[in-house]
C-alpha cells in the first residue's frame, strides 16, 4: 500500500482529496497546524500530526520526520506557502525516496511571479492578457484608473486594492512598495476558473466553472459547471506554456470582450469537488502524472449549478 502525506488538511481542497486517495486505496498520513480534534477531516487519515508553521525553521525538519516515521512515498501540499517553501526541497525529498507531486520548480516560480508570468505568457502564446506594470514604471502623475494594484508575488487576493479613480489611486500608492506591486486595468467580469490536470507527456484536461459565489480569498462556493471549447484551448495552450505537471488552477476573467487570464494557481482550487461532481476525478489523475499512470479521457461536462455546505462532526 502506498503513503502518502497531505498537508494542510484542514484547507478548502482537502475534504476531496482525502476521500479520493482514500477510495484509491492509499494510507493517507495527514498534518495541518491546528490539532487534530479541531478538524474533522482527521477523521480521514491514517495518522496525523500537528505542524508547524511552513515559515517555521523546524517546517521542514517536522515534514522530514514524518516522512520518515511513516514511511511516507509522496508528499502532496495543498496550500500557496507550503507549496513556495517544499518546491526547492524537491532532490532532498527525492532522496528520502519521497515524490512531491507538484509542478516543476521553474514552474511554480514563474507561477508565483505575476509579472514574469505575464511576459512569459505575453512572448510565448498569443492568449488575451492583461496589460501588466509595476507601480514603479507608472510615470509620476500619472493615474491609470480605474485599475487594480496588487502584489507581484500575491495569492488568494490578498494585498488586492481596487483604484476606480484618483482618490483611491492616491491613497493606495503611498502605502504600497513601487517595485513589488503590479498595476493592471480594471477589468469587469466574471471570475471563471478551470481545473486543468496535465500529464508530462502533455495529455491535458479541462474542467471550467463560472464563480457565482465565492468567499473573499476567492473559495468557491456556487458555481455553474459550462463547457466552452476556445477556453479549454486557451487553458490547454497556457498549460503547455508554463510546463504544468498534475493537477492546478487557471482563472479567467469572462468580460463583455471577452476572456482574460487572470492568474495560475499551481495547486488544488478550492472548489475541486465541483470538477469531481461534474464528472472528472482530478485527485486521482493529479497522482497518475506522478506514479506513472495514464490520464483518463476528457470528460464534457453539463451547464448546471453546483453549491456546497457544511456539516458538524464530533472529532
Amino acid at each position: 500500500m502506498k503513503t502518502i502525506l497531505v498537508t494542510a488538511i484542514g484547507s478548502f481542497s482537502a475534504d476531496i482529496a482525502l476521500r479520493s486517495l482514500r477510495q484509491a486505496g492509499w494510507r493517507v498520513i495527514g498534518c495541518d497546524i491546528y490539532p487534530r480534534q479541531w478538524l474533522a477531516n482527521s477523521l480521514l487519515t491514517d495518522g496525523f500530526y500537528q505542524a508547524p508553521l511552513c515559515a517555521d525553521p523546524d517546517y521542514l525538519p517536522f515534514i522530514r520526520r514524518v516522512c520518515e516515521s511513516e514511511g511516507v512515498q509522496f508528499l502532496l501540499p495543498l496550500t500557496d506557502l507550503e507549496v513556495d517553501v517544499l518546491s526547492p526541497c524537491r532532490q532532498q525529498l527525492l532522496e528520502l525516496g519521497v515524490t512531491l507531486c507538484i509542478s516543476g520548480e521553474a514552474t511554480i516560480a514563474l507561477c508565483r511571479d505575476k509579472l514574469t508570468c505575464f511576459e512569459h505568457l505575453r512572448a510565448s502564446t498569443g492568449l488575451p492578457l492583461i496589460p501588466t506594470r509595476r507601480l514603479s514604471d507608472v510615470a509620476p502623475g500619472e493615474a491609470p484608473v480605474p485599475c487594480v494594484l496588487k502584489p507581484r508575488d500575491g495569492r488568494s487576493s490578498q494585498g488586492l486594492h481596487k483604484a476606480p479613480d484618483a482618490r483611491h489611486w492616491d491613497f493606495f500608492i503611498q502605502e504600497l512598495d513601487p517595485d513589488k506591486t503590479l498595476v493592471q486595468p480594471m477589468i469587469e467580469g466574471r471570475i471563471v476558473t478551470v481545473d486543468v490536470v496535465r500529464d508530462a507527456a502533455g495529455h491535458c484536461v479541462c474542467m471550467p466553472r463560472r464563480e457565482l459565489q465565492r468567499t473573499l480569498n476567492g473559495a468557491g462556493l456556487t458555481v455553474e459547471t459550462f463547457w466552452d471549447e476556445q477556453l479549454v484551448q486557451m487553458c490547454r495552450e497556457a498549460a503547455q506554456a508554463l510546463s504544468i505537471t498534475g493537477c492546478v488552477n487557471f482563472e479567467w476573467i469572462d468580460s463583455p470582450q471577452g476572456y482574460y487570464f487572470l492568474e495560475c494557481n499551481p495547486r488544488f482550487s478550492g472548489g475541486l469537488a465541483f470538477s469531481h461532481l461534474a464528472g472528472y476525478a482530478c485527485v486521482e489523475n493529479h497522482m497518475a502524472c506522478f506514479t506513472g499512470g495514464e490520464l483518463q479521457p476528457q470528460v464534457i461536462p453539463q451547464q448546471r449549478v453546483l453549491t456546497r455546505k457544511y456539516h458538524e462532526y464530533s472529532v
